[in-house]
């Protein structure tokens, strides 16, 4: 198990960021699915471009999360970076011409053959300012879908995941192999960060938990049920700001649960499926 992150940090992160991006690992389930979905719908509700790359086909109920426009299978390369040391080899102009169909590079050194082995061809992709990846493994999986190595270690980045073999390669991970469902453990994160979510992001995580442990009949730990309830008055109006001010003269009562919320069956939605 490895959770290197506050709630504090994912919340700062989540607002300051202006264009973030949602990256599925490929082979993902529906529980992987439902929270990548959930992403998108959040930073659509914080008014961010948002764009989502994945190849694992997402669950029904999770479609009309992410829009036609911002799904990508891939990302294709902004710009090709050419590369060389022009100290030595004494680099004194560079220009170019067309000539019909063909752009020419044009490098003169002031007294120097240039070798054409020492020249560097690299890609440099689009200006994202947070990658929050699901299911995603380890980075090299990133660079097959068009995210090359210096932008990703220049931007924020965020892992989630519960296969035991995430390498933790994100700048801040949530990574644990003992969980039920990783939408689980995303709410609680949330719930930590005090974000508010849309009503329909809290619905498909709450999908992704239900399906991933049949319905809630198959739930190992009691945090299951804590962040299933997070969700669920996440989907009632002023549910959540209500309970965090208790009425004047209300005594509050910490660490306990009203009995509603500890049973499987309030866990179940009319709103999706």
């Amino acid at each position: 198990m490895q959770v290197n992150v506050t709630g504090f940090q994912i919340k700062e992160l989540f607002e300051k960021s202006k264009k973030p991006l949602v990256i599925l690992g490929e082979g993902s389930d529906t529980d992987l699915s439902s929270l990548a979905a959930a992403l998108v719908e959040i930073f659509e509700s914080y008014n961010k471009k948002t764009f989502f790359v994945g190849k694992s086909p997402l669950p029904e109920a999770a479609k009309p999360l992410v829009k036609p426009e911002q799904q990508r299978e891939h990302l294709d390369p902004k710009s090709l970076v050419i590369s060389l040391d022009w100290i030595d080899n004494q680099l004194s102009k560079v220009s170019y011409e067309v000539e019909g169909k063909e752009f020419n590079l044009i490098i003169t050194s002031q007294g120097k053959k240039i070798d054409p082995t020492e020249i560097k061809f690299a890609y440099r992709g689009q200006d994202w300012d947070l990658i929050v990846t699901v299911g995603v493994r380890k980075l090299e999986d990133l660079y097959k879908l068009g995210i090359d190595e210096d932008s990703f270690s220049r931007t924020p980045s965020i892992n989630f995941d519960k296969n035991s073999l995430n390498s933790s390669f994100a700048k801040l991970n949530v990574v644990n192999s003992d969980i039920d469902s990783v939408c689980s453990r995303a709410a609680q994160v949330f719930k930590e960060a005090a974000l508010t979510l849309p009503t329909r992001a809290a619905e498909t995580l709450l999908y992704g938990m239900r399906t991933v442990t049949n319905n809630f009949t198959n739930v190992t730990e009691p945090a299951t049920f804590e962040a299933a309830a997070f969700c669920k008055r996440s989907m009632i109006p002023g549910m959540i700001n209500s309970e965090s001010q208790p009425a004047s003269g209300e005594k509050e009562t910490k660490g306990e649960q009203p009995a509603e919320w500890v049973s499987p069956k309030v866990f179940r939605s009319g709103r999706i499926s």
